[in-house]
């Protein structure tokens, strides 16, 4: 009879809980459509006088990109900031979806070929293309980020981890400056390093290091500054994450310091790729000043829109010296050019059909030597410009073309869905401030150079990165959290 009197009160506690939780997620779902709805107007009024000359199924396909970006970039700084998410939404309209409306509208292309924006077929193609890959990535991120899970632990080391994290992060600190006399060497001076990339890859041509593929060049090019920039971070996670029982926390100061300063020669400007610079100076950012609330966000949101729009296209200066255009056809330049090479590839899918993952596998496995594997796929702009009878291959393979050329429409989906699976678990790493919140500092800012692509080009830098900040975070032994957890639940009987 008891039992029976207690039912009733039982299932009256647990419904009022339920209602709660129901009514929390539509006040922040609509919180979301509303700065959503408010982004893509902000991003969509400024563009209609080049909406009105496109046909309608252009402009159609053109508002629903936006709108998508603006739904993620509206979701990335809702409460807290999530920075993979941020990027992976503000990048695409301001490097994708802003330089196809405007070279559709005005029949310009980036890389200057006459029509082939006229190309009715293939321009919706390739906006489909784009627009797929951002709707997928987003559908694969909120997946994985509205799942429920408990909040993870805090990833707190004990003395002895922490002395070992410092001890990995002077290690490759004296790695990276082992290898600057040999940057230096290959360069021809200290002083051909800050006069233009133009000239340093012509130095490094003459020394017989024109192929970037090549164990040699990769000491130069790569694993200095991938050296010098995990030091930084890991650095920088105990001088953020500092603990009562540090007795010298200068030491991991100054060696956030000297990997900090020699970024500025194993990744200057002048002489390295913008992307490497981003990839590493953003992520010394990002593990100095951990934006996380609700304004860092939005300040994290205008500063990506200037950073995309303009201090891009204006880093093109320490390559050759001078800008690659002005005012309104700047949209309309090589710095822009992934809208045009998404149509390029389209087209080279319709005569020499997809890929079957050969350039997604040869990126992934890019620690194997080309030596040792005949097969191995070049970087796949390669073929998409030698088909269409360019005399030079550093183009750019936006991240959903390339996804397409390996695999098709169904690659879009599934590259792209898993792609977003994975910024999601690394953004929730960045919020509770687990271990994996030491690669999203990373992985947000280098993610730009993996939309740009090719994958097979540019994975060997952010892999490598990736590859020394696990080791380092796996070695560095169980979070406190994790182990007190663990003797709790071996206690118990």
């Amino acid at each position: 009879m008891n039992k029976d009197a207690r039912a009733p009160s039982a299932r009256r506690t647990t419904m009022p809980h339920q209602s709660f939780v129901n009514h929390e997620a539509a006040g922040s779902a609509a919180v979301v459509g509303f700065a959503a709805l408010s982004l893509a107007t902000l991003g969509t009024v400024p563009l209609i006088p080049w909406l009105v000359n496109m046909q309608g199924s252009h402009a159609l396909l053109a508002t629903t990109h936006v709108f998508v970006c603006a739904l993620g970039a509206a979701y990335a700084i809702r409460g807290r900031l999530r920075p993979c998410l941020l990027v992976a939404s503000v990048f695409p309209y301001c490097w994708l979806v802003l330089p196809s409306i405007f070279q559709i509208s005005h029949v310009e292309a980036a890389w200057g070929d006459p029509g082939v924006t006229l190309d009715y077929s293939a321009t919706i193609r390739a906006q489909g293309v784009l627009l797929l890959g951002q709707v997928s990535l987003l559908v694969g991120y909120l997946a994985a980020a509205t799942r429920r899970r408990p909040p993870g632990e805090r990833w707190e080391v004990d003395s002895a981890g922490r002395s070992r994290l410092l001890t990995m992060s002077v290690v490759l600190l004296l790695g990276a400056i082992a290898l600057v006399p040999l940057v230096i060497g290959a360069a021809g001076g200290v002083g051909a390093l800050f006069t233009s990339r133009q000239g340093f890859n012509q130095a490094l041509a003459s020394g017989g290091l024109s192929d970037g593929s090549s164990s040699a060049a990769a000491l130069v090019k790569i694993v200095p500054s991938s050296l010098a920039t995990s030091a930084a971070v890991l650095a920088l996670w105990l001088v953020r994450n500092r603990a009562p029982q540090d007795e010298r926390p200068y030491r991991a100061k100054v060696v956030a310091a000297v990997a900090a300063a020699l970024l500025l020669v194993v990744a200057n400007p002048f002489a390295f790729t913008r992307y490497l610079v981003l990839a590493c100076f953003g992520a010394v950012a990002m593990s100095y000043f951990t934006p996380r609330k609700q304004l860092a966000a939005v300040a994290a949101l205008g500063a990506s829109l200037v950073a995309f729009l303009l201090a891009y296209p204006a880093a093109n200066f320490f390559r050759t010296g001078t800008t690659s255009s002005t005012s309104g056809y700047l949209l309309a330049t090589p710095d822009f050019d992934g809208f045009q090479q998404t149509i390029n590839t389209v087209n080279y899918v319709d005569v020499e059909g997809i890929s079957w993952a050969s350039h997604i596998v040869s990126g992934l496995f890019f620690f194997v030597p080309r030596e040792l594997w005949s097969a191995k796929a070049v970087p796949s702009a390669f073929p998409v410009a030698q088909e269409r009878g360019y005399n030079f291959l550093n183009l750019s393979m936006p991240l959903p073309s390339e996804a397409y050329l390996d695999l098709g429409w169904i690659g879009v989906v599934l590259i792209l869905g898993l792609l977003g699976g994975a910024w999601a678990t690394l953004d929730r790493g960045w919020l509770d401030q687990t271990r994996l919140a030491v690669l999203a500092a990373y992985v947000a800012v280098a993610q730009v150079g993996l939309w740009r692509g090719p994958f097979g080009s540019l994975v060997p830098i952010f892999g490598f990165t990736i590859g020394l900040l696990l080791v380092a975070t796996v070695l560095s032994g169980e979070g406190l959290g994790q182990r007190s957890r663990r003797r709790r639940a071996s206690l118990t009987p």
